[in-house]
């Protein structure tokens, strides 16, 4: 067994690419002491899978939201059903949501409406939030200043704005997760961010089975290492296991031990997504 606890402030478990992966998964998810995951949902068609797996899995905290990514083919009740799951998950994050200039196609009026009409929702009921920003940190910020948010505050995943930026969403509410992906030689920038994050705020995700590790993650040592998963159609995935590698990355990044990080982490995500408030 590990020698400590781990927790997964976002990822996607319920992902349909790792399905053909599950036994082996569940196995090495044991073997490393994964207490707690907040599996995201992202549309309308995948927020049963998210349920059925809460459901099945007491590790699991599930999350319902429509993703940015997602606005343009959203059915028109897709708010009412939203509502319906979170009735149904009294535990549930709102999540994942957001806002993004990045990607082709995108709508920023419709997503800023989505955004909001979601975060009202955590607000009102005073329900972690789990926010992807890409490209759009302006708006997003002009977003929770102007917008009620959770009383709890707000958690950005796999952040990537500015270093400047880390001391002003902070004081507005914010947690910041960061996983191995920052790893990467051109993720320096995301480093430095990680860097200025006050250790109360902090929190480590994995975002699988996306954002992977770089190719050279072999020079690393991690204990109960686990490998990458492949796809059918040969696509690298990252296995959910691997979050102690996120662990140690974080650990490498900020000089923190990595038995001090594990007891902040746990306190950190603890306060935020399970803390009645």
């Amino acid at each position: 067994m590990a020698e400590h606890s781990f927790y997964d402030a976002h990822c996607h478990w319920h992902d349909s690419r790792l399905l053909s992966h599950a036994t082996q998964i569940a196995a090495d998810l044991e073997s490393i002491d994964v207490q707690r995951a907040v599996v995201n949902g992202t549309h309308p068609d995948d927020w049963d899978a998210v349920a059925s797996l809460a459901e099945r899995d007491p590790r699991v905290i599930p999350a319902f939201g429509l993703h940015p990514w997602h606005i343009n083919d959203a059915p028109d009740n897709w708010l009412e059903r939203l509502r319906t799951y979170l009735d149904r998950f009294p535990n549930a994050l709102v999540g994942e949501v957001g806002l993004d200039r990045w990607i082709k196609g995108h709508d920023l009026q419709r997503q800023q409406a989505a955004f909001e009409a979601q975060l009202a929702i955590a607000a009102q009921e005073n329900r972690p939030i789990s926010i992807h920003c890409l490209q759009a940190w302006g708006p997003l910020k002009e977003t929770l200043v102007s917008c009620p948010i959770p009383a709890r505050g707000f958690h950005l995943h796999g952040y990537n704005g500015s270093t400047e930026m880390v001391r002003e969403l902070a004081n507005l509410g914010a947690y910041f997760s960061f996983s191995a992906y920052v790893m990467h030689d051109r993720k320096k920038r995301h480093r430095d961010a990680l860097m200025q994050v006050p250790l109360d705020r902090l929190l480590v995700e994995t975002d699988c089975p996306d954002m992977l590790p770089p190719d050279d993650w072999q020079r690393f040592t991690l204990p109960g290492k686990v490998s990458f998963v492949h796809a059918p159609d040969g696509e690298s995935l990252h296995h959910p296991a691997n979050i102690n590698a996120a662990y140690q990355a974080i650990a490498e990044v900020t000089g923190i031990e990595q038995a001090d990080l594990a007891q902040l982490v746990e306190t950190n995500f603890q306060r935020f997504f399970i803390e009645d408030r």
